[in-house]
């Protein structure tokens, strides 16, 4: 009989030990689950964090009858969430900035546009008063997965242009370039500058005419804002000439100034555009 109740409370025993070791395993696995799923979620977030886009529009302009559409391209397979920012302003004393409350949600390879018309009139505060600045698109992704220009257009003047928008993390170079500008009779050439830094930028806008001249144009462009030049303001200096090209030098990283040129009639209706771009990188063998 003693040895029946010895080995029944080996058994036991052995059970009791069997189950508090798989109680303890199943512990340690259920830990290792919860850290791996933080350590993939810190992860998620890091890369997250590390694919943050904007592009950046150098100007959009709503001033007298004109409009200005945002144009926008999902490259992507996946949806795409965008929120909008306007810069507005032309100095310091008008400067501003008004985040679109609502996101825009583009579906995977569609396109999407907004009015900026209409986003002005359903926003309050000085906003509501401004007619030009510059314009943030930011999402998460690659920087290719969003393609966007600014359509700026007058039905009564018959005249329409566009403005590209630019990705700051692809620029390889603090210089920019752009290859043509025309201030015949008729036609102004506006030169739109935007930065995309937290820190005021100072710039020097070259202007290249006949044969070798230039003519330096200093400006700071405040952290964010937008700026355009008008090169009719700069006739004085450019010896009557009517044509020619740009250079953009700057104080900030590569890419924080983003700018285009546009050379526009509002008598005939012609437009050109001339985007400032870097040299491209030299792959190294």
């Amino acid at each position: 009989m003693s040895r029946r109740i010895s080995v029944v409370s080996s058994i036991v025993f052995l059970i009791t030990v069997f189950c508090l070791n798989t109680a303890i395993q199943a512990q340690q696995s259920d830990s290792r689950l919860e850290q791996e799923r933080a350590n993939h979620n810190q992860g998620q977030d890091r890369a997250s964090q590390n694919n943050v886009q904007t592009l950046h529009c150098p100007w959009y302009f709503v001033g007298e009858e004109f409009e200005a559409i945002v144009a926008m391209k999902n490259t992507t397979t996946q949806d795409l969430v965008v929120m909008m920012t306007l810069r507005y302003g032309s100095t310091t004393q008008e400067d501003g900035t008004y985040e679109v409350s609502n996101p825009i949600i583009i579906p995977a390879e569609q396109q999407q546009t907004i009015s900026l018309r209409k986003i002005r009139s359903l926003a309050t505060g000085s906003v509501r008063r401004a007619i030009s600045g510059g314009i943030e698109l930011t999402y998460f992704g690659e920087p290719d997965a969003l393609m966007a220009n600014t359509y700026i257009s007058s039905a009564r003047r018959r005249i329409s242009f566009s403005i590209p928008f630019a990705n700051p993390a692809t620029a390889g170079s603090k210089t920019l370039h752009s290859v043509w500008w025309f201030n015949g009779p008729s036609y102004n050439s506006l030169v739109q500058m935007k930065n995309t830094t937290d820190e005021d930028v100072d710039v020097i806008l070259t202007i290249r005419y006949g044969k070798g001249e230039a003519f330096d144009q200093p400006i700071t462009i405040p952290a964010h804002q937008a700026r355009a030049i008008d090169l009719n303001e700069l006739k004085e200096f450019l010896n009557g000439a009517v044509s020619g090209s740009a250079e953009i030098r700057h104080s900030g990283p590569p890419g924080a100034i983003v700018a285009n040129i546009t050379s526009l009639s509002t008598m005939t209706g012609l437009v050109f555009d001339s985007p400032f771009t870097t040299r491209a990188q030299t792959r190294q063998k």
